[in-house]
């Protein structure tokens, strides 16, 4: 019977000729090697025929009971807290994904994921960046180098189109439209593009930065770069944001949550789902009803003062 591991390459080359995205293939390809290393540790053999539903349960059991954050979380240390619901059920439907291609592909005939739930994830509290908080991580960006303005740059960015950061360190030259005022986002879920609108603020911390820009190396058409002219990667635009969080004396300063602040300082100045849940990029509204419900929140000071009840002053 042939190799698991053989078998995940063989469903690695059909995500590829499906046309999935780089970054979807490291998504599957990240779970894979933490499922094939508990086998090894385990001692039990890649073959399809010895993975049963029982030890798929150890496996979800392992994550969530034995194995600790990586060390690369930046937020949390390592030794307080062990991998979260998110990522353990993302781990089990990425194993779902690649158990129903072998079935289909006549691999195995028994699916051992069909027994097999996803566990429930946590509903982390979302808290926004508060305007406040928005000024003092602006004021701790000082200076008019180009690192400066670039970095001034991408928390105007981040901030007011809500873009994912790998979809911010892909923009390409030809992808910011500061006539227009437009963004272009290549690297949203799906290989989809959707254009952005950018205010009058982002749009001239994205000129100023351009005209101290790099010279691009390599020849890649990357709008931030590093100062040496390479494409930026995410995790600079992390540590980025971590350092000026600790300068400002602002706690939890990371790339998701400038999404999240986007999406509710939206719904609060009067915008509307439908239109976030494309600004977003989501294809469904699950997330965006999330925001909404948080949105709604501030209703309460508002009906505070408009109480029908409490007009009778009884």
């Amino acid at each position: 019977m042939t190799d698991l591991r053989t078998l995940f390459d063989g469903f690695t080359i059909h995500l590829q000729a499906a046309g999935r995205r780089p970054t979807t293939i490291t998504w599957y390809d990240k779970h894979m090697r933490r499922f094939f290393a508990w086998l090894d540790q385990e001692e039990i053999p890649a073959s399809p025929d010895q993975i049963t539903a029982l030890r798929i349960r150890k496996f979800i059991a392992h994550q969530q009971n034995d194995v600790q954050a990586w060390e690369s979380n930046s937020h949390v240390p390592t030794q307080e807290r062990g991998l979260s619901s998110t990522y353990i059920s993302s781990s089990v439907r990425a194993l779902r994904a690649w158990f129903n291609w072998m079935q289909q592909e006549e691999y195995i005939r028994d699916n051992p994921m069909d027994k097999v739930k996803t566990p429930k994830e946590q509903q982390r509290l979302i808290e926004p960046l508060e305007l406040d908080e928005i000024k003092r991580l602006l004021k701790a960006i000082q200076g008019t180098s180009a690192n400066a303005l670039r970095n001034r740059a991408i928390v105007l960015t981040l901030l007011d189109c809500g873009l994912r950061v790998s979809e911010l360190c892909a923009l390409d030259v030809d992808d910011v439209d500061l006539t227009g005022g437009w963004v272009r986002v290549r690297e949203g879920k799906g290989w989809k593009e959707r254009k952005v609108p950018i205010g009058g603020a982002v749009r001239r911390a994205l000129w100023q930065y351009s005209k101290m820009r790099p010279q691009p190396m390599g020849g890649n058409k990357r709008f931030f770069l590093t100062e040496d002219g390479w494409q930026l990667p995410t995790e600079r635009v992390r540590k980025m944001l971590i350092h000026y969080g600790h300068k400002a004396e602002v706690e939890n300063v990371h790339p998701h949550r400038f999404r999240h602040s986007f999406a509710l300082h939206f719904l609060r100045n009067g915008g509307d789902a439908l239109t976030l849940r494309m600004l977003l990029g989501h294809t469904t509204l699950q997330m965006v009803s999330r925001y909404v419900q948080l949105a709604a929140i501030d209703l309460k000071a508002v009906h505070a003062k408009a109480s029908p009840a409490d007009h009778l002053r009884l």
